[in-house]
Order: structure tokens, then C-alpha cells, then sequence
């Protein structure tokens, strides 16, 4: 690959380049740090995808408040058309179109607090 293209290459593929090395074998001691290495990448990939629903929820707003929804739905179905085989990505993305509302996981505490109920005081 020439110097030239490989600056235009994304940190994402950068990441992953690196983690897979193509055509290093990786030993049998070597394979956890491996696992390991592919998990943060997949995290990472997760992080971008969450940031891109985000946006693309608040695109969703500002369409209908302008009152362009027939831009909105060329968007989806250029959303769809590239980014289809990203099955992570797409199901987020399609309950956003049809306006599922984000569920918010409750915190430990919340979890903890609805778990375990409070103990009546001693007098």
C-alpha cells in the first residue's frame, strides 16, 4: 500500500488492521491477549455506533420540525442502501425511523433499591 493511501485510511480501520495483524500467526499463549485486543476494538466499534444513532436521532428532529419528510426518507433509504450488512448498527437505526423510544437501562443502584426493599427501622 502506498504512503499516500494509507494516510487516507480511517483510525478505525487502522485499529482493526492492527489487532488482526493479516497473515502473523497467533500462538496458542498469544490467543487471550488476542480475544482481548478484538474486544476493544468491537467496543470501540459500538461507542461509534452509538454516537452515529445519537446524531441521527436529533437529524430525525430537526427534519420534521422543518417540516422535510420526504428528505427524511431519501436518508433512510441511503441509510439503508450503504450500511445494511451492519446488524448492530441497523437495528438501532431502524427503531429510531419508526420512532421506538430508547429505553434507558436503570443503574445499579435503581436495580439494587427495586431489589432488595428497605428494612422497616428497629425502635
Amino acid at each position: 500500500m502506498s504512503p499516500a493511501k494509507r494516510q487516507q485510511i480511517d483510525p478505525m480501520e487502522k485499529a482493526i488492521e492492527a489487532v488482526l495483524s493479516p497473515g502473523r500467526f497467533i500462538s496458542y499463549n498469544a490467543a487471550w491477549s488476542f480475544v482481548e485486543d478484538v474486544q476493544g476494538v468491537a467496543d470501540d466499534i459500538d461507542k461509534y455506533y452509538d454516537a452515529a444513532l445519537d446524531h441521527i436521532e436529533h437529524a430525525k428532529k430537526c427534519y420534521s420540525k422543518a417540516g422535510l419528510d420526504a428528505s427524511w426518507q431519501a436518508v433512510v433509504a441511503d441509510v439503508r442502501k450503504r450500511h445494511f450488512r451492519k446488524k448492530g448498527f441497523m437495528a438501532g437505526f431502524e427503531d429510531i425511523v419508526v420512532g421506538v423510544p430508547k429505553q434507558v437501562e436503570p443503574s445499579f443502584l435503581e436495580r439494587a433499591k427495586a431489589r432488595w426493599p428497605r428494612k422497616p427501622k428497629r425502635s
